[in-house]
This record gives C-alpha cells, structure tokens and sequence, in this order.
C-alpha cells in the first residue's frame, strides 16, 4: 500500500501528541453539536 502524501497528515510519535490530537477531535465533533459523537470515534470510547 502507498503512502499518499497529504499536508493535512501529521506524526503521532507520543503520548502526549496522540492526546492532543484526541482532544482536537473531541473539540471539532463538540462543537459541531455532533449527537452521539462516540459513534464516529468507536475506538476512543
């Protein structure tokens, strides 16, 4: 499988970086007023 290069990728080389990007997506799905939003990110619940 290829790695496609996208500028929007970054690299998870921590805890404290794969926090971080946990809580971005948490803050998005927040504030996007997402019902249910562990439907979307199964694996973070």
């Amino acid at each position: 499988m290829t790695k496609k290069n996208n500028k929007n990728s970054k690299v998870i080389n921590s805890q404290s970086a794969m926090d971080k990007a946990v809580k971005s997506i948490c803050g998005i799905l927040r504030r996007d007023k997402a019902k249910d939003a562990r439907l979307y990110v199964p694996e973070l619940t």
